[in-house]
């Protein structure tokens, strides 16, 4: 009993997210902030089919827990699961008969009522096969699809919002510059916030994808094994690939960057009165150690990797005494 009552905890918990989720996704207090580029009323009728759609899932699971809890007969059991399934269909065939309303939408999208081609014809498979599922007799298929999309469609949420959590907060504000010293900054904390933002939206990829793969019933043991294989190498030909090596990498060019900003304040803190103003000597100087420190940081990382430069530093050397050479006067 106990854990049923954990099992219906969670799944209004799970609802209360999504209907927030899509609230705030589609219905933002400022019609800026709206996550989808498409008009209010477009965004106002998919926001209420999504949150019955969740709705209908919460009432099914719920009524699941129940029929365990008290033996429901079969025949009960069957017509309930074929009844959410129709709704589920309906609901699918009523979000793609919405007709969204954007600013120069595509023309191949007008056979589609504004949506995206693809999305549209997989809600459409998704509908069509749900209902032939039901009609068929496979009910159990049916409600199976349609309680996947809710989870599915839910995680895709969680991890996109998460994604643009991360995109917020690793873009640096680009504020006008007044001389060349806040320009290479804000050239260093753009690099900088590129970087962590695909460290983030690595690390979020790492998270959803084993929870989406647990979702559509794989076994933790073989997700766990994947994970293991992905994360401290695998095989590609005569490749050895490895994500772990590759956040390393990721930190090695970070902290490059990160010596680099400190090398180039220094220089410029030791230097303010020893070159004149209006010769911008000093600025430039401080630009070229910049764009030399991450040249050097995203060298360092790629030898981490375990990319061979021998053969370009000889080439480097090469080029070098030659543009010595034709320097020279």
């Amino acid at each position: 009993e106990f854990n049923w009552v954990l099992r219906f905890i969670a799944y209004a918990t799970v609802s209360l997210f999504l209907v927030s989720a899509i609230h705030f996704a589609l219905k933002p207090p400022r019609e800026i902030e709206r996550l989808i580029a498409i008009d209010t009323r477009s965004a106002n009728a998919l926001q209420f089919l999504a949150a019955i759609y969740v709705v209908v899932w919460f009432v099914d699971q719920s009524l699941e827990l129940f029929d365990q809890f008290i033996q429901s007969p079969f025949l009960l059991v069957v017509a309930r699961t074929s009844l959410v399934s129709i709704l589920y269909s309906a609901i699918l065939f009523g979000l793609i008969a919405v007709r969204i309303g954007r600013h120069k939408p595509p023309p191949s999208s007008r056979r589609t009522n504004g949506w995206p081609n693809i999305l549209f014809g997989l809600i459409a498979i998704m509908a069509a096969g749900i209902l032939a599922a039901t009609l068929l007799g496979y009910v159990s298929l049916a409600r199976f699809l349609g309680s996947q999309l809710v989870a599915t469609g839910g995680l895709a949420l969680f991890v996109t919002l998460m994604h643009l959590t991360a995109e917020y907060v690793s873009t640096p504000s680009m504020k006008p510059a007044e001389d060349g010293g806040a320009q290479n900054q804000t050239m260093l904390g753009a690099t900088l916030g590129v970087v962590f933002g695909i460290a983030l939206d690595i690390l979020i990829l790492l998270i959803g994808l084993p929870l989406l793969l647990l979702q559509w019933g794989f076994d933790w043991p073989e997700v766990r094994g994947w994970i293991s294989s992905a994360l401290f190498g695998f095989q590609i030909g005569q490749v050895q690939i490895s994500l772990l090596q590759i956040f390393l990498a990721f930190g090695v060019f970070v902290a490059g960057l990160l010596l680099t900003g400190l090398v180039r304040r220094m220089f410029l803190r030791r230097t303010e009165n020893m070159f004149a103003p209006s010769t911008g000597t000093r600025d430039s100087i401080g630009t070229i150690l910049g764009y030399v420190g991450i040249t050097l940081a995203a060298v360092a990382a790629l030898s981490y990797v375990g990319l061979n430069f021998a053969n370009l530093a000889l080439i480097a050397g090469a080029l070098s005494v030659g543009i010595g050479f034709g320097l020279q006067s």
